[in-house]
């Protein structure tokens, strides 16, 4: 990125002019479009019953990586005002930080940009079609009825 100390002066005086959110959205468009790095949603997330799906992902992205609703917005194929509207929601229904600890199916964001499937659909058919995991250990993950999880899976497997 910086290749020598004239570009690293030339950047400093950009960022100088640069507000805190603007500099974290700079940095995220940077790393995704140089590095392809993915963001996840751990799957920890979900096991706080009071919130839906896309209310956890939605308050994740908001609260840990601090991005913006537009940011958001782009990252789940939703309008602004779903997102402002969704994480206020969230935040009246739950207004702690969410449990965080990642494990080996943490959610890559970019499968929520389908709309075709429902947030919960969506997760469950990532699990169980990329770990081929049972319904039961997904039902765990996810804090949700081992029926809820066959329901949503072969509900979006019709889709």
């Amino acid at each position: 990125m910086i290749k020598d100390s004239s570009q690293n002066a030339v950047l400093k005086k950009i960022l100088l002019k640069l507000n805190k959110s603007q500099i974290i959205d700079f940095f995220i468009d940077y790393i995704q479009r140089e590095k392809k790095t993915v963001i996840k949603i751990p799957v920890s997330i979900f096991k706080v019953k009071a919130l839906s799906s896309l209310e956890l992902v939605v308050k994740y992205l908001k609260e840990n990586l601090k991005l913006t609703n537009i940011k958001i917005s782009d990252l789940l194929n939703r309008s602004p005002q779903t997102v402002f509207t969704t994480y206020k929601n969230s935040i009246k229904k739950y207004s702690r930080a969410l449990p965080v600890e990642y494990s080996a199916y943490d959610i890559p964001v970019g499968i929520f940009r389908q709309r075709k499937l429902s947030t919960l659909e969506t997760i469950a058919s990532y699990l169980k079609d990329n770990f081929d995991l049972t319904f039961h250990n997904i039902a765990l993950l996810l804090n949700k009825d081992d029926r809820t999880i066959w329901t949503v899976y072969n509900r979006g497997r019709k889709k």
